[in-house]
């Protein structure tokens, strides 16, 4: 038979009652575990904090994010409703490194040690 592979989301939520979190609330005690991962997703979420940003903040999103471009772009509206908060989106990028345009391997440095 073929094997199958797990989602992201599979993932989280087998391993979601293992992660080590704090607690939100002062006093920021050390807990075990979340119910499942989709608790895990919404915990470590920012979205749900933007109305309340009171100082300019810019939030960078790659549109080759495989993570977590589709969940934003469910969740902009967070963003866009304060004045204070500017989303920035590039066509590259992936999950945690930016450039504007594709790799170009004939650059200068590139692929070499």
């Amino acid at each position: 038979g073929a094997l199958l592979g797990y989602s992201l989301a599979d993932f989280d939520s087998s391993l979601a009652p293992l992660y080590v979190r704090n607690d939100p609330i002062f006093p920021y005690a050390l807990r075990l575990g979340f119910q499942d991962g989709e608790a895990y997703w919404k915990d470590a979420s920012s979205y749900r904090f933007l109305p309340f940003v009171s100082v300019p903040l810019l939030q960078i999103i790659a549109g080759d994010d495989f993570l977590v471009y589709h969940p934003f772009t469910s969740k902009v509206n967070h963003a866009i409703t304060n004045p204070n908060v500017m989303v920035v989106e590039t066509k590259c990028g992936g999950h945690l490194g930016w450039q504007e345009s594709q790799l170009d391997v004939n650059a200068w440095g590139v692929g070499t040690s």
